[in-house]
């Protein structure tokens, strides 16, 4: 996807899950944090991503886009439920379905800039 207004939405959205990662990866987590990072993560994707409609993409590459741009909003509906679960785990032992997710969706945007 070569559209430069694509490359930034996606990159503006990757910044943010590398962010909502390093608070899933830390030493001790932290709920509070990991909520606004995720938040911020969420409204991103719900007020940039989404939107996106690939009607300005040629077919080849729309069909390509568009098929990223589903698994991403697999992952993030899949990860949402991964992040319920490790707020409601209180010894954090969850977080590495929560981190296989979020690498997934991390690896999409690469693919899509």
């Amino acid at each position: 996807m070569k559209s430069c207004d694509y490359c930034q939405v996606y990159a503006a959205f990757q910044e943010e899950l590398e962010k909502l990662r390093s608070v899933l990866t830390a030493e001790e987590l932290k709920l509070p944090e990991l909520q606004r990072t995720w938040q911020r993560v969420q409204a991103i994707f719900q007020n940039q991503v989404m939107p996106l409609c690939g009607g300005d993409l040629d077919p080849l590459t729309f069909s390509s886009w568009q098929s990223v741009q589903t698994e991403i909003h697999r992952e993030m509906r899949l990860l949402s439920t991964e992040l319920m679960f490790l707020q409601l785990d209180r010894f954090g032992r969850k977080q590495q379905g929560a981190r296989d997710r979020l690498d997934k969706i991390i690896g999409f945007c690469q693919m899509l800039q």
